[in-house]
């Protein structure tokens, strides 16, 4: 299984503002953690789900049961 998260997009950072955003693409959530504990504690990592739009209404209707 592969332990690296492809890099997409970024790093970007916010003008006049000591944050940013990068965007990664895995199917492990693993990689994630691994880039986390990588940088810790230099930077303080969030991480967001990005989902389709397509399929929200079912997401939100599974996520209410």
């Amino acid at each position: 299984m592969n332990t690296v998260a492809k890099l997409i997009f970024g790093p970007f950072q916010f003008t006049g503002e000591s944050k940013g955003f990068t965007m990664f693409e895995t199917d492990n959530p693993e990689a994630l953690k691994n880039i986390a504990d990588f940088y810790t504690p230099e930077i303080r990592w969030k991480f967001f789900s990005i989902n389709d739009p397509i399929n929200a209404a079912d997401l939100y209707m599974a996520l209410r049961k």
